[in-house]
């Protein structure tokens, strides 16, 4: 031939080392020549191709979690001799590795075996044909904390937002068993919080949820750093539900106030919060977030009434006469209107009491009328009416065919009284409605009719004083009691229900007491100012025209004393005088019928006296009256003196003053001797 190739696969082989290559040549005549080459075959080293997954970082390190598996693919190596590829593998942290071995091309490589402390080391791959020197390939590991693995189910018996949703994260896992924490969300709501259990149970608002389950440990190098899965829910918007939970199909009349309640009723796309706590523990909403809300209308109707009966969730109502069908509609704007309905027979009915006054259980005194306030009652027919209003304790009625355009206020005594209350329609029907009302004893009330506060009474004036117009509404007062009140106390001055009474000038106080059978009483008070006035004297009268000279004369005195107020025939007093040349005689005056005074108390004052007018030509007789501070006039009267001749001189001689005084003298001077000559005995003794 000439050409030939060796190590080409089809049989022909030289190997390593240096070969004589001869080439001989010959032709047909068998000439032959031949010319020689040496050739050395040398073996190429192994061509290397490998990659890791994952692949070394930009740094120069291969960095791998913890529990994770390095794969290695050397397929792409080859050895151009077709030498058998062998490897040896060696663990910086092993001390058993490094055996060469034909190569097994691809493999997985795991380092479970590496301790909790050790985070680096060198993982060296020995390649080699066997004839060439081997090639260490060296990776820097590091062990890296993998963070959990994600993934939850969602569980639901219904795609609407009143079906509750258990979100279970059961099938995720901390490769290095690491505690797991856990943290659900949507886009729609944020965080949703749990028990930290990795399962979420809750109702979820309608729209469409990205639902995102984050997984972290307990790691320090893993604070806020989270594994994240999601999955896409879509919620549906739940229908209204109406439903009418106080009544179910019923009778009744026109009279009656129904309350309708709802309970039961609502919708779940609806915040409780927009509601009170009372309405929330009865009612459908949701106590969660809610992103969408419906904006919910209700609606109560009947089927004999035009228009809403109410628009909230519960109705206070009456309704007319007729076969009713009543209708409470929810409706959310967004899927069809829910309803609940009954039915109600509605007969005509009899007037309706609404009495303001009197309220039940108050008690009212006998004192006061008692106010009868009914002007709310109504018919509710619209029928005309009258109500009639009696007490077990009257024998007549109270109010007879009363109407609603007035009040009524009348007296009642006291008792228990059983009130009945009629009220008639004009079609005949009528209601009854009894109620008790206590009415209270009370106490009598004190009037002074007669005089007023502050009146001032003329001097002299006698003073009325009546109690007549006190009394007490029950009638059972059985004492008067009047006292005049001093500085020094309380003076009872009378005890009747009128009296007539004179005072002295000057400001009194008096009181009115009243006393009924049960004890109670009551005071009333009144001050009044007596007037003052000065006595007058008038009519002088002198019982002698004349006085006979140098004897005794007896004189009898009378005037007339007029005092308004009488201080002074009580306290003052009445005096006379006999004047005659420088000497005056006075003497007192009385009304007290004694001696001369004829009458007591008649306002003629007299008096009596004895008198020697001497030598005197002419007498005066005055009379005047003191009281307290003032004095009255003074009332004379001018006596001429008669004097007569012989022996009766010598009598008035003998009865005149001077003798008197002379003989006086005599005898106190024969005393005087007597007691000295005593006093010198009883010296000498």
């Amino acid at each position: 031939v000439d050409e030939f190739s060796v190590n080409d696969g089809n049989g022909l082989v030289l190997t390593d080392g240096l070969h004589v290559i001869t080439l001989e040549a010959c032709d047909n005549q068998g000439n032959c020549a031949n010319e020689s080459r040496e050739i050395e075959l040398r073996n190429l080293p192994p061509v290397i191709d490998i990659s890791t997954d994952p692949g070394v970082d930009m740094d120069g390190t291969l960095r791998l979690f913890r529990t994770a598996e390095l794969h290695i693919n050397m397929t792409g190596t080859t050895d151009p001799e077709g030498d058998t590829i062998l490897c040896g593998i060696d663990v910086s942290y092993r001390s058993d590795d490094g055996a060469i071995e034909p190569c097994a091309m691809e493999w997985n490589a795991t380092f479970l075996d590496a301790a909790d402390s050790m985070t680096a080391f060198t993982y060296t791959i020995t390649v080699t044909d066997g004839v060439n020197t081997p090639v260490d390939l060296i990776y820097q590991i590091e062990l890296v904390n993998e963070l959990p693995h994600p993934q939850f189910t969602i569980t639901r018996l219904g795609n609407t937002s009143a079906f509750t949703v258990q979100l279970d994260s059961f099938g995720s896992y901390d490769p290095e068993g690491d505690t797991i924490v856990y943290r659900w969300s949507t886009n729609l709501l944020g965080i949703m919080y749990d028990d930290g259990d990795g399962v979420w149970t809750g109702r979820l608002p309608a729209g469409t949820h990205q639902i995102t389950l984050s997984l972290s440990d307990d790691r320090v190098e893993h604070l806020g750093v989270w594994s994240t899965h999601t999955e896409t829910l879509v919620v549906e918007n739940t229908p209204s539900t109406a439903m009418i939970s106080s009544h179910t199909d019923f009778s009744t009349d026109s009279s009656v106030l129904h309350q309708f309640e709802s309970e039961g009723s609502g919708d779940w796309d609806l915040s409780c919060g927009d509601f009170s706590d009372v309405w929330v523990q009865t009612h459908i909403c949701e106590d969660g977030p809610v992103v969408n809300p419906d904006n919910v209308a209700v609606r109560w109707d009947s089927s004999l009434v035009n228009g809403a009966l109410g628009t909230d969730w519960s109705l206070s109502v009456r309704l007319p006469s007729g076969q009713h069908t009543v209708s409470f509609t929810v409706d959310d704007g967004v899927n069809p209107p829910s309803v609940s309905s009954i039915e109600v027979e509605v007969s005509e009915s009899a007037p309706i009491l609404v009495l303001t006054s009197p309220i039940p259980g108050i008690e009212v005194q006998s004192d006061g009328p008692v106010l009868f306030d009914f002007r709310g009652s109504f018919d509710a027919d619209g029928d005309d009416f009258w109500v009639n209003i009696s007490s077990d304790l009257l024998e007549n009625p109270i109010i007879e065919n009363g109407t609603t355009d007035y009040w009524y206020n009348d007296d009642l005594p006291a008792g228990v009284h059983n009130l009945t209350f009629n009220l008639t329609d004009s079609t005949g029907l009528s209601r009854i409605h009894n109620q008790i009302l206590h009415v209270n004893p009370t106490a009598p009330h004190a009037i002074i009719s007669s005089l007023s506060e502050g009146q001032y009474i003329t001097p002299g004036e006698s003073i009325i004083f009546d109690g007549s117009q006190s009394w007490d509404a029950d009638d059972d007062i059985i004492q008067y009691i009047w006292h005049e009140v001093t500085s020094s106390g309380s003076i009872e001055v009378a005890n009747d229900i009128n009296f007539t009474a004179w005072f002295p000038p000057g400001t009194h106080t008096f009181t009115l007491t009243v006393r009924d059978s049960r004890g109670v009483m009551d005071m009333a008070w009144i001050n009044i100012t007596v007037g003052t006035s000065n006595p007058v004297l008038s009519n002088l009268e002198v019982n002698l025209a004349e006085l006979e000279g140098d004897v005794k004369n007896t004189l009898v005195v009378s005037v007339f004393l007029q005092d308004a107020d009488g201080t002074t025939q009580m306290d003052g007093s009445v005096q006379g005088r006999v004047s005659y040349g420088s000497n005056n005689d006075e003497f007192m005056m009385y009304d007290d019928g004694a001696g001369n005074d004829a009458v007591a108390g008649d306002g003629i004052y007299t008096g009596v006296m004895t008198s020697n007018p001497g030598s005197e030509e002419w007498a005066s007789v005055e009379v005047w009256a003191l009281d307290d501070d003032m004095s009255s006039n003074v009332v004379k009267e001018q006596l001429s003196i008669h004097h007569a001749s012989g022996i009766s001189g010598i009598f008035g001689l003998l009865g005149s003053n001077g003798v008197v005084a002379l003989a006086a003298i005599i005898l106190i001077f024969g005393l005087m001797g007597g007691l000295y000559v005593l006093r010198s005995k009883r010296q000498l003794a």
